[in-house]
């Protein structure tokens, strides 16, 4: 079965290297805040209590690969999923024939 479509946004970690950072500086989390939100695109390869797993490619079932085979994975902590929006396909546009 082919993986839904999806966007997940998500609060990544942020690293600051700046020379010297005072310990009241980071208590007052002026220099501590969660600012990095991302938006990752692609097929739903997996989600569970801990990951969810998200392919910017699919590759449909064939002889060699039954179940179809994904490419470029991002995995991405359950905890720091923010929204999981599904991509549906417009209602009545017409399959393209060949």
């Amino acid at each position: 079965m082919k993986p839904p479509r999806v966007e997940v946004e998500w609060t990544d970690a942020v690293t600051w290297s700046p020379a010297e950072v005072s310990l009241s500086d980071v208590v007052t989390h002026r220099h501590c805040q969660l600012v990095k939100r991302r938006h990752t695109s692609g097929y739903l390869a997996f989600q569970d209590n801990e990951r969810v797993v998200v392919a910017a490619d699919y590759d449909p079932p064939s002889d060699d690969e039954p179940s179809g085979t994904i490419g470029t994975i991002t995995v991405i902590p359950a905890g720091w999923v923010v929204a999981i929006r599904y991509h549906r396909k417009p209602r009545n546009v017409k399959e393209p024939t060949e």
